[in-house]
């Protein structure tokens, strides 16, 4: 007999921004059905400034510059799974200036189903597309002096880890959310842009590799 293997593709899940009063410091993202393969997302991730509410591709802005180090596939925030299905979007450059502007719009375009686009871990193609070039939201910003939010609380995933091997390692993610507000019933998820320390409660349990020094996809201050 014989056996065919059908893999699951990938498909957006939620995703965020998706309301008119994200923060100026929010981060972008998107959670997927499936892993994804990291290699498939360079170049395929859009975030462009519209003219109005409409966001009329004939007049949208040109995509921020987002470095390439700024937009990742990691665990998905607030559970124990360790799989990749979460697209990072931190809208920031090098030295930390926010690319988001208060009061405006913007368009997210997530590049799927073509051989260029995104892929699962096993390059399937990424399906349920809203849009002939893939995956589109939008979402606006805040206007005023509390379009910058500050966070409430920092959530580690995966939330833990359990390792059968001595010296094995386990890369985890920290992403701070804000408070609970109109956009998200949890807080918005939020752009690391200040200090932050991190030190292990048992180092005779598990320890920071390198010193503690932490990769948090962008320069700190």
């Amino acid at each position: 007999a014989q056996l065919y293997i059908k893999f699951i593709p990938p498909k957006v899940e939620d995703y965020a921004p998706r309301c008119q009063l994200a923060c100026i410091n929010s981060l972008v993202w998107a959670r997927f059905s499936q892993e994804l393969d990291p290699k498939s997302i360079a170049g395929n991730v859009e975030v462009r400034p519209c003219a109005n509410e409409n966001c009329v591709l004939t007049e949208l802005g040109a995509p921020l510059e987002i470095p390439a180090n700024s937009i990742t596939v990691v665990p998905v925030p607030k559970t124990t799974e360790t799989a990749k299905r979460f697209l990072s979007i931190k809208p920031i450059k090098a030295d930390q200036t926010l690319l988001l502007q208060p009061g405006k719009y913007y368009r997210v375009l997530l590049k799927g189903g073509t051989d260029n686009g995104i892929k699962g871990m096993n390059g399937v193609l990424m399906t349920g597309l809203n849009d002939p070039e893939g995956f589109v939201w939008t979402f606006r910003t805040k206007l005023g002096p509390d379009s910058y939010c500050k966070a409430e609380s920092v959530d580690v995933a995966p939330l833990e880890k359990f390792e059968t091997a001595i010296d094995a390692r386990q890369l985890f993610v920290a992403t701070p959310f804000g408070k609970a507000d109109e956009c998200s019933a949890v807080g918005q998820a939020l752009i690391q842009t200040q200090n932050a320390s991190w030190t292990s409660s048992d180092k005779k349990v598990a320890d920071f590799v390198g010193l503690g020094t932490i990769d948090t996809g962008a320069q700190l201050p």
